[in-house]
């Protein structure tokens, strides 16, 4: 019986299975000859690769491919792409976005950032032959904090954007709002920090990729939000290639809140299935989760309060620096332009402007993270309020 009164408890069909060690997840998945994929990461924030050696971890036991940016280009592995929110007067144009394909080629941009995939009979063997791989880098200067990514002296992220802004958005009526600060009784302002934030969900991610040569299908066990837009960008946006060549299957996940979607690993996994036309295994473990996991928040906002003599709002001023880190991951435009609504909560204000400033640094990639933008504006605004009432002396309930 489904449900028939406003307030009826809701049954939790998937309890009993959790809870006696019955779910399925991704890492569950282990198939007819399988081979375990391997991620060769970078060290260094900021580097340029000089060289990259892969002569004896080829010959290594056990190992099956050794995939670098080199063999991704000649193969014409497509980029990650940028989803567009569907915001009113959005200029996609304005916004610099960098191509992030699945491997460096000639630059590192952050800690973490994948070099070379290694594929082997077992995941020890291709462990093993990660150490094998013998990477030049030429350290180059870092920045790390959006604010300090604004300054004239900072290092430049990317060469084509100058300054390391990747856009600067505003939202609702600028003339309104400051009419509402000139005539003012009380304006309140303050400086906010949200911490940059990792899921660290209780799975972490992962995929099990299984080509068919003869069929050309390939079947996807990934835990990740959103099954039939990850194999629609599969086909279209990766691989060049139709939608019923990819089967993607989601079971328990283990966790998301936001962070597991499409990611360059997953990617790798597949085409190296593809190439190997056998079934490849990647598993994310907790330490380059940390590293490689899209993160959550990063902002600092200046915001103003404009109050009238008995502490009624009349305007609402909010200049906000999101930490984009190195690449906009695919939602990076929804955490950063899209959940703005809270910003004005349950308040009346007659006028409020706000402007997003986007900054790259040589960080991992921030994304939507529990509840995406809203917690970040409501704590801007709560925590507003309460200054408000020390410096007017007028509760704040009032």
């Amino acid at each position: 019986m489904g449900i028939v009164a406003v307030g009826q408890e809701v049954a939790r069909h998937e309890d009993p299975i959790l809870l006696k060690g019955e779910g399925r997840y991704t890492g569950d998945v282990t198939l007819p000859n399988q081979a375990y994929g391997y991620v060769a990461r970078s060290p260094h924030a900021h580097a340029s690769i000089q060289a990259i050696g892969t002569s004896a971890a080829k010959i290594a036991p056990g190992v099956l491919a050794i995939l670098t940016g080199k063999d991704c280009k000649m193969d014409g592995l497509g980029k990650l792409p940028l989803v567009v929110p569907p915001l009113p007067n959005l200029n996609i144009e304005r916004i610099h976005s960098p191509e992030r394909f699945p491997l460096a080629t000639d630059k590192i941009n952050f800690v973490g950032q994948e070099v070379a995939f290694i594929v082997a009979e077992t995941l020890n063997q291709a462990k093993d032959a990660a150490e094998l791989i013998e990477i030049e880098y030429n350290p180059l200067p870092v920045v790390v904090n959006a604010l300090d990514a604004l300054n004239d002296d900072a290092p430049q992220v990317w060469s084509d954007c100058p300054g390391n802004l990747s856009f600067s958005e505003e939202m609702g009526d600028k003339k309104a709002t400051d009419d509402a600060f000139t005539t003012a009784k009380h304006v309140v302002k303050l400086r906010t920090i949200v911490n940059r934030s990792s899921a660290n969900t209780i799975e972490s991610r992962g995929t099990n990729a299984d080509f068919n040569p003869a069929s050309g299908r390939c079947t996807v066990y990934i835990g990740a939000q959103g099954a039939f837009g990850l194999r629609k960008t599969l086909a279209g946006s990766i691989f060049n290639d139709s939608e019923e060549n990819f089967r993607v299957i989601t079971g328990n996940m283990g966790g998301s809140f936001g962070m597991k979607q499409l990611y360059t690993e997953s990617i790798l996994t597949i085409w190296a299935s593809r190439k190997l036309g056998r079934p490849v295994k990647w598993e994310n473990d907790r330490q380059d989760s940390i590293l490689s996991d899209y993160h959550g928040r990063d902002k600092v906002s200046d915001a103003e309060l404009a109050l009238d003599q008995k502490g009624k709002f009349l305007g609402l001023r909010v200049t906000t620096y999101a930490n984009l880190g190195t690449y906009l991951s695919p939602l990076a435009l929804m955490h950063t332009l899209l959940s703005n609504g809270g910003l004005v909560g349950v308040y009346t204000t007659p006028s409020v402007h706000l402007t997003v400033n986007g900054v790259f640094t040589h960080t991992g990639s921030t994304n939507p993270y529990r509840g995406s933008n809203r917690p970040d504006v409501a704590y801007v605004l709560e925590r507003l309020i309460d200054v408000a009432a020390l410096k007017t002396g007028i509760d704040r309930f009032e």
